[in-house]
């Protein structure tokens, strides 16, 4: 068992891998009265992308906040509805060269109500990912730990925006991960986690010390690795599921993973997260140009 599990792991870290995340945000002043949409935006493929859509949405009177994220296809921008529209934010991207198509819209009014429910929301989690809340508790704790960890580099901390980038794609891929698993139900007891762990401890006279220098206690590692473990079994029996190669699990997972990454829904809260991810997000070496 620990045998299958380490190598579903491995399967697991190859097809995340492949999967790049980017976010970026710029502003402009807007009406106090603004409202929000969310658009499909394709053809994206890294920030010079981007900036060619903030370019273009720079002419368009009326425009506030815009984030856009790569890896998801989507952009978010708040507007002036007595100056703009949603279709007309679309029709300037898709004439940028990037086919935009409206996926929500927001009135003023109930733009402002989310924005209300989403501060409240914030003095205990930092986003909402799916239907799962990440707390602001778990992810300081993540940051530091990684922050003192030899993975880090010398000189890391937490307030390194380049750091905060790194956990956060991490524990928002397996956030999504996670809320896949919980759509199919897919459950893992504690009695199978204890059995997992008496197998590594057996396995390692160390095993304790580097639990407390990789996850901070065991109580977090117990949690971790049952999360591990369901999202492994779902992979295991509603993704890659009759496939004989570890290639073909990888591909598998791969477009399965790209794929659900589009479809799930995340809202960061914490204003600090969103600049570091747009900080620590690398732009490409102009493979859009010739769009």
């Amino acid at each position: 068992m620990h045998k299958k599990l380490i190598v579903l792991l491995v399967v697991l870290a190859l097809g995340v891998a492949v999967v790049a995340s980017a976010f970026f945000t710029a502003t402009k002043q807007v009406s106090p009265q603004s409202a929000m949409t969310e658009l499909n935006i394709g053809n994206m493929t890294c920030g010079s992308c981007v900036g060619k859509i903030n370019a273009a949405l720079e002419k368009l009177n009326g425009v506030g906040q815009i984030d856009i994220s790569v890896t998801n296809g989507r952009g978010q921008m708040t507007y002036d509805p007595a100056l703009t529209s949603s279709v007309e934010i679309a029709k300037v991207i898709s004439g940028a060269g990037f086919p935009a198509t409206v996926r929500l819209d927001m009135s003023a009014a109930d733009y402002e109500k989310t924005l209300s429910e989403n501060a409240q929301l914030s003095t205990l989690y930092v986003a909402r990912i799916g239907n799962r809340l990440l707390s602001r508790e778990d992810f300081t704790q993540a940051v530091e730990l990684r922050a003192g960890s030899a993975l880090a580099g010398k000189g890391a901390s937490y307030a390194n925006p380049q750091l905060q980038a790194q956990v956060w794609n991490e524990m928002k891929e397996r956030e999504i991960l996670l809320v896949a698993a919980d759509q199919n139900k897919v459950v893992v007891q504690d009695n199978e986690v204890k059995l997992e762990i008496a197998q590594m401890k057996a396995a390692n006279q160390d095993f304790d010390a580097a639990v407390l220098a990789r996850f901070g206690s065991h109580e977090r590692f117990f949690s971790q690795l049952k999360e591990s473990m369901i999202i492994n079994r779902n992979i295991e029996q509603h993704v890659v599921a009759g496939l004989k190669t570890d290639l073909e699990k990888q591909q598998r997972f791969s477009g399965w993973f790209q794929e659900t990454l589009q479809n799930t829904n995340v809202v960061i809260f914490d204003p600090t997260i969103k600049q570091a991810v747009a900080s620590g997000s690398s732009s490409c070496g102009g493979t859009c140009g010739s769009r």
